[in-house]
């Protein structure tokens, strides 16, 4: 039981690194967009911005997809 405590405090604490980081790579691509924009160079910034939001969109939703799946799934083995 020890074990598996510390195993899921692990992958909690991954998992919350990892949503920071990818806030923060998020922003930043969202600030060199709007810098970029300012600039005069229209077409780098809205491209970097587009990508920047389509990135973090896909990859919460692939997530939000991902955990249903594994609920699902788990749901399935507890009936059989």
């Amino acid at each position: 039981m020890e074990l598996e405590k510390t195993v899921i405090k692990g992958d909690s604490r991954r998992a919350n690194i990892a949503q920071w980081l990818s806030f923060a790579l998020g922003m930043t691509a969202l600030t060199g967009g709007v810098i970029l924009i300012l600039k005069g160079k229209d077409g780098f910034g809205f491209a970097s911005i587009i990508g920047a939001l389509t990135t973090l969109l896909s990859a919460f939703i692939g997530g939000a997809i991902l955990r249903k799946i594994e609920r699902q799934n788990k749901a399935k083995a507890i009936k059989k």
